[in-house]
């Protein structure tokens, strides 16, 4: 095994690496060095993969944030969009009540809701 030859990693690293690092500009030299350790340790975590597989689970990550803030951000759509239809609906039907009111009409008794935004008319009554 070629640990046995250089006795350890960081040696072969120093070795092999070096040189790259004095071609590199002196004020690069620092990320290079550090992006380097980030790499080698994330190989000794994920043998097979490395900082691509950290990378790649990542990416998930994203993605699956991305998809519960595109459900939130339509909620919130869907949430705003019913609550102004409510508000017409109200304005609509407290000038609906008035006009009734003035011409005596019958209005049905609301007993429940289904659930679904509809209401359970029990029975009718004059409204005056």
């Amino acid at each position: 095994m070629i640990l046995g030859i250089w006795g350890s990693q960081w040696e072969i690293g120093n070795v092999m690496l070096a040189p790259k690092v004095k071609d590199l500009p002196m004020h690069q030299r620092g990320d290079a060095v550090s992006s380097m350790v980030y790499e080698a340790n994330a190989r000794v975590r994920d043998p097979v993969y490395g900082c691509v597989g950290a990378i790649s689970s990542l990416q998930q990550q994203i993605d699956v944030l991305q998809t519960q803030l595109a459900l939130a951000q339509a909620e919130v759509a869907h949430l705003r969009l019913v609550s102004t239809y409510i508000v017409e609906h109200r304005k609509k039907n407290i000038g609906l009540h008035f006009h009734m009111v003035s011409v005596g009409v019958v209005v049905p008794v609301v007993a429940g809701h289904r659930g679904d935004g509809g209401a359970v008319v029990e029975a009718v009554r004059p409204l005056n």
